[in-house]
């Protein structure tokens, strides 16, 4: 028991510091990668939505030490996406198919975003400076290729599970 304690919280470190310090200085749009994301996605299929949300607070915690948002925000953010793609999970899409993974990859993808960008500028305007929002055609190009990259990584972490594993094979529907 605290050696899988012990585990996790390794593996959480892990990811984070991946996360900030590798992934964050590579060229293009792989610095877009988003391996917290991965991550728990693929442990919310492998182990207990409890054990997920763990994972997901522990991450959420080491991120916050590193950002420059306000304290909680990450631990909120990842803890209500994980409940989220979990019950996406249970009632909608409930085959491990890939199209399935990338599907609430994507749903989880886009409420990340989406939701840094609403807590940045509701912190800017409490601060009474005008927030800086710009929507424009380059912008949202730049976000779908990095919703796409992260994708493809989500494709690639798959096959590997896949061939490595037996906790995600694909289940196909008996006539």
């Amino acid at each position: 028991m605290y050696l899988k304690i012990i585990g996790f919280i390794f593996v959480v470190l892990i990811v984070s510091f991946l996360q900030v310090s590798f992934v964050a200085s590579l060229p293009l749009y792989f610095n877009g990668l988003n391996l917290m994301l991965v991550y728990l996605l693929f442990s919310l299929l492998i182990y207990e939505f409890e054990i997920t949300v763990y994972l997901a607070a522990g991450l959420g915690l080491v991120m916050d030490i590193y950002s420059f948002s306000f304290i909680g925000s990450y631990i909120a953010c990842l803890i209500i996406g994980v409940a989220m793609i979990n019950f996406l999970q249970k009632n909608f899409l409930t085959n491990r198919s890939l199209y399935s993974l990338l599907a609430l990859f994507s749903i989880f993808y886009i409420y990340f975003r989406l939701y840094f960008i609403v807590i940045d500028n509701v912190l800017t305007t409490l601060k009474k400076v005008t927030p800086n929002i710009i929507f424009s055609n380059s912008y949202f190009t730049h976000e779908a290729s990095l919703l796409l990259a992260n994708l493809a990584l989500v494709a690639v972490a798959f096959y590997i599970l896949n061939l490595t594993s037996k906790s995600l094979k694909p289940t196909f529907l008996q006539r």
